[in-house]
Formats: C-alpha cells, sequence, structure tokens
C-alpha cells in the first residue's frame, strides 16, 4: 500500500505470518545497533560476572574485553583504551566496565 500523503509504502502481510517472523527481527534490529565485538564482549564479561564478583583486588579497577577475551585489568580507563589500540582494536571491537565488586 502506497500512504498517498506521504508517499511511502507499506507492505501488508497476514497476522500469524507476522507472529512467526517478529523474533527474528527484533534479534537483527538490536544486532544491526550493537557492533558484534561490542555484544561478544559484553557477553564475555556476563560470563565471567560470577568469577570477577568474587575477587576483592578488583575494586575500583575498570576491565576491557575484546570478544571472548578478556584484555586487562587497570586503575584507569585510558591505561586500558591505549592496551586496546596497541592491539589493533577498532573502538567497536573492545567493551570497558568499571568494576566495584559486592562485598
Amino acid at each position: 500500500m502506497v500512504d498517498v500523503q506521504t508517499n511511502e509504502v507499506y507492505v501488508l502481510i497476514p497476522k500469524h505470518r507476522f507472529d512467526q517472523i517478529r523474533s527474528q527481527l527484533t534479534t537483527q534490529a538490536a544486532d544491526d545497533v550493537v557492533a558484534e565485538g561490542i555484544r561478544l564482549s559484553q557477553q564475555a564479561l556476563r560470563r565471567d560476572l560470577p568469577e570477577l564478583l568474587q575477587n576483592k583486588r578488583l575494586r575500583g579497577q575498570w576491565i576491557a574485553y575484546h570478544r571472548h577475551e578478556r584484555i586487562g585489568t587497570a586503575r584507569d580507563q585510558a591505561t586500558l583504551i591505549d592496551q586496546c589500540l596497541k592491539r589493533g582494536l577498532n573502538d567497536d571491537e573492545f567493551t570497558l566496565a568499571g568494576f566495584i565488586p559486592v562485598n
């Protein structure tokens, strides 16, 4: 269908078909917004979080991840960003997290 006022084109599909593909549309849209390297890095951080919460030495530290790998920890973001850039990583390939474990 075409909206005669805006010339916007719309595609109509049966509701049952839309229900079948809805989750694929939502997943694809989310993946397009977050770069794969960041998404994988965040998954690795969540994977390691229970272990990290046990380590009181990490209080006040920053942690960097590249995909499935923990790059390291440091007292400040700049040090970790520098380490990531020295590895040749782009800013959409790693993630940083400030870390304060729960007592």
